[in-house]
């Protein structure tokens, strides 16, 4: 019932997902890189040993939370069941 215009279904809710953008090494917020996006200001350096951003809403947390707009950040290296990456591919 809740597909998507773009015929996906069951995008949200499911685990945090990892994005390459780096927030900067805070606690995890003020963030280092801010608004505008930019992708040529090194938050995208995956050589980077700083925090990562995770968007999305996880069954570990309330409802408030899952939405795609809501994020905070992790070390790479920080390891949990409500964090994941989605696999995306052109069809």
């Amino acid at each position: 019932n809740n597909v998507s215009p773009y015929g996906c279904v069951d995008m949200g809710g499911n685990v945090f997902e990892w994005t390459s953008t780096t927030i900067g090494n805070t606690e995890p917020w003020p963030a280092k890189y801010l608004y505008p996006y930019n992708p040529d200001d090194g938050r995208e350096d995956p050589e980077l040993e700083t925090r990562r951003v995770s968007r999305g809403g996880s069954y570990s947390r309330n409802w408030v939370n899952c939405r795609t707009t809501f994020r905070f950040a992790d070390m790479p290296s920080d390891r949990h069941s409500a964090q994941g990456f989605r696999v995306v591919g052109l069809i």
